[in-house]
């Protein structure tokens, strides 16, 4: 028992017939104690384990932010990489918006056969694009078994490529979407809230990575122009 609740049981049986002594039934329960204390202590430590991964990830990525103020690629692609592993997805796109088309700016992993998507279309009719037109995090337990009327082509991509749960979360900047970051697995099982509150701190990098490149650039080419 853990606060009150079940978590497991010890069972145990013998051939002759008669009831456990009480000095036997006792061992038991200081037995379930001990259990108890140990599945207790491995759900924390894993708990501050993967607490301490996160940080060291989100870290690591704002000193490639630091070392790369003229260049978003090394950020976009250390964000794939430690989301990728993180996060246990089979694939990691980070796409961005260009010419009213979506395309991969970073693709991380594979699922056995092609899976890069590129040239998206901006609207509702898959999860990358939903996630960047409400703005929001959208996560697709097993899209290749969703109703066709709600992601057509992110069900095609899904049946094609060979991924099943599918998460993205936008790239917002000023309350606008301009790209995604989309992590797919090839097996039927949901990314947990902890995962998308540290893609949601990517998202975060990523956009102020690439706005810092954009106002490293502008102020480049004025001082080109004042000089």
């Amino acid at each position: 028992m853990r606060e009150g609740q079940v978590v497991g049981l010890i069972a145990v049986t013998r051939d002759a017939p008669g009831p456990w002594a009480e000095h036997h039934q006792q061992l038991l329960r200081t037995f379930a104690d001990q259990a108890v204390i140990a599945i207790e202590n491995v759900r924390l430590f894993n708990e501050t384990k993967e607490a301490l991964e996160r940080q060291t990830a989100t870290a690591e990525v704002l000193q490639v932010i630091s070392a790369s103020p003229g260049d978003v690629q090394p950020v976009l692609e250390a964000v794939a990489e430690r989301a990728a592993r993180i996060c246990q997805a089979n694939v990691v796109d980070v796409m961005l918006l260009e010419g009213g088309l979506l395309h991969a700016a970073v693709s991380i992993g594979q699922l056995g056969r092609p899976s890069q998507v590129g040239g998206v279309p901006l609207d509702r009719s898959t999860v990358m694009g939903r996630s960047m037109v409400d703005g929001t995090v959208v996560q697709v337990h097993d899209l290749q078994a969703a109703d066709e009327r709600e992601f057509p082509l992110g069900r095609e991509h899904a049946c094609l490529l060979g991924h099943r749960t599918t998460l993205a979360v936008p790239l917002l900047k000023d309350g606008r979407a301009f790209g995604t970051i989309l992590l797919r697995r090839a097996e039927a099982r949901d990314f947990d809230q902890q995962h998308i509150e540290l893609l949601r701190a990517f998202a975060d990098q990523a956009a102020i990575a690439i706005d810092n490149v954009r106002l490293f650039k502008e102020t480049k080419e004025a001082l080109e122009r004042q000089t």
